[in-house]
């Protein structure tokens, strides 16, 4: 069930179903990513890092990788330990790396061409980093 309240739209939940004369919990419906879409999207990144760093002919270039590799694993396991039934909520920021991770997102972006070698790995990174740095950005809006 969707409402408005000043002018935003809000879903009515109640112990994670829609509710139905019930005690019920107000979360902002589709102005945030929820926690499953989260999840997937920063596993799928830390696929793309996982090929880069082992594709990386430069110990610098790893180190860059192996940072950023670190501070989503931390966050994907914290983001892990939730409830299933949690994962229809709005994503929220976890762990402390994540929120500095952005400015090395858009390093790596940066010198993307030089760090990832292979074309797949390369095209498949575009794609999801733009994903992964929407849903960091609306994070630290709202911080």
């Amino acid at each position: 069930m969707t409402f408005l309240r000043n002018g935003q739209a809000l879903t009515c939940y109640s112990f994670g179903e829609p509710c139905r004369n019930s005690p019920i919990e107000w979360a902002p419906s589709m102005s945030q990513t929820s926690v499953a879409d989260t999840l997937r999207e920063y596993l799928s990144l830390l696929e793309l890092l996982d090929d880069a760093y082992w594709e990386a002919s430069n110990i610098q270039h790893k180190d860059m990788l192996y940072d950023i590799i670190s501070i989503f694993s931390q966050e994907v396991a914290e983001i892990n330990k939730l409830s299933v039934m949690d994962h229809h909520y709005p994503y929220e920021v976890i762990t402390e790396g994540i929120r500095r991770v952005v400015p090395k997102l858009e390093r790596l972006d940066e010198y993307r061409e030089d760090v990832i070698q292979r074309t797949q790995t390369l095209t498949d990174f575009r794609d999801i980093l733009s994903s992964v740095l929407g849903i960091l950005e609306e994070q630290l809006r709202t911080l």
